[in-house]
């Protein structure tokens, strides 16, 4: 392999658009190797300067996930930990509902308790909500950026950019100082996805770039999680489209931790406390408690599951919630209270 100087300095010269390893083996007609080599020292040492590491494909600590992914990156811009633990990349839309920001703390925060990484890419919405939900739980999370690592974008998120590069990772395949061009964010996406078990898609438009990532996951064998939303938002467009497609519709992190292989410890407990209460319930309560956890079940999904009328269950949940057995939650959702 030539060496790292040279080619980060022809990886620099082509800012990041060319493979360098090629063009140093058929030769850099016209260009000056020393000028190029001293190119790629000054990034090593500005990076250094930093706290920044720049690491070449083949090198220890350039993430494996990455390594096989169609079009992988040349070099990596890494602050802070790559750590290695299941991943799920949480994407989404940048103009959120509150029904969006309730399901991505919701899904997050379960996932976190359950020490699962989460990716995403630190834009606007779905993005900022999943990082700091993750952060408030003392979790880890990677935010893959379509700019230059040196570069805050959105400038709002500078406070939660530091915060990532102090307790988890952020990462770039773009030089320092590259500014945050439209055209980069399709290709960071192939990162998103590349870098995760599996893609959590919450609100996203017919024409989102969110569905970019995850075609990209689809074109890397990686599964697809969508959250259904209101078929009169346009916020559902995208992710309804993805489950006519496949994709696996969740309404709990429960679907995605199955996936992942996780064992949770809910079951016990929530049969354990079911047991206490089981001899004061009617026999409708206790069918509707069976299909119940600390996990929110949507109304529809337990009409179905219990086979108990809409208009009945409704009134047996409210004595549920009185006898301070269940919460309801916003949004048709309910659970066994904690």
């Amino acid at each position: 392999m030539e060496d790292k100087t040279l080619l980060l300095g022809i990886y620099l010269y082509f800012k990041g658009n060319r493979d360098p390893v090629k063009l140093a083996k058929n030769g850099i007609k016209g260009l000056n190797k020393s000028l190029l080599r001293d190119l790629g020292k000054k990034e090593l040492e500005k990076a250094a300067s930093s706290g920044i590491k720049i690491l070449f494909k083949e090198e220890e600590g350039f993430p494996e996930a990455l390594k096989n992914i169609s079009s992988p990156p040349s070099f990596l811009y890494i602050k802070g930990t790559i750590k290695k633990m299941p991943l799920i990349s949480v994407i989404g839309a940048r103009k959120a509902t509150s029904y969006g920001k309730e399901v991505t703390e919701f899904i997050t925060r379960e996932l976190v308790k359950n020490r699962v990484g989460i990716v995403s890419g630190l834009a606007r919405g779905i993005d900022t909500i999943a990082h700091k939900t993750a952060l408030s739980c003392n979790g880890y999370t990677i935010g893959i950026l379509g700019c230059g690592i040196d570069v805050v974008y959105p400038p709002e998120n500078r406070k939660l950019f530091e915060e990532i590069g102090e307790k988890g990772a952020l990462i770039s395949e773009f030089p320092m100082g590259t500014k945050p061009r439209r055209e980069n964010f399709p290709r960071r996406n192939r990162l998103i996805s590349g870098l995760s078990n599996g893609v959590l898609v919450i609100e996203a438009g017919e024409k989102s770039g969110t569905l970019i990532t995850a075609r990209w996951a689809l074109n890397q064998g990686k599964e697809i999680f969508c959250v259904p939303g209101s078929i009169f938002s346009p916020l559902s467009k995208g992710t309804h489209l993805l489950l006519k497609e496949g994709a696996i519709l969740v309404d709990s992190a429960q679907d995605i931790l199955f996936y992942l292989g996780i064992e949770t410890e809910k079951k016990a407990s929530d049969l354990k406390q079911i047991q206490l209460i089981d001899d004061k319930l009617s026999q409708k309560e206790q069918r509707i408690l069976q299909h119940l956890s600390q996990y929110p079940v949507h109304i529809d999904e337990l009409i179905n599951k219990a086979g108990i009328p809409g208009n009945e269950i409704f009134s047996i949940l409210s004595e549920l919630e009185l006898m301070d057995v269940i919460e309801m939650l916003p949004g048709k959702f309910v659970k066994l209270k904690s």
